[in-house]
């Protein structure tokens, strides 16, 4: 399978936040496709100046849930 050139910045941006979280000991925010709607409308309310609350609630979620999946090799 080819990566398109049109997603490689958004792929390589990821890379380096989630690297960039690991290294300041944060738990990284991996937004799963089940919330994947949830992102989009928090990403919109927020441009729309609702401002970050609804992002916020689930950045925590997102942490969460990380944790619980990587609870079994920490």
């Amino acid at each position: 399978m080819l990566i398109r050139s049109v997603y490689l910045p958004a792929i390589l941006g990821r890379l380096i936040l989630f690297r960039e979280y690991l290294k300041n000991h944060i738990v990284p925010i991996v937004i799963e496709d089940a919330n994947r709607n949830e992102y989009l409308e928090s990403m919109k309310d927020y441009r729309e100046g609702k401002g970050p609350d609804k992002m916020i609630h689930l950045f925590e979620k997102e942490q969460q849930f990380y944790l619980r999946q990587c609870k079994y090799f920490m």
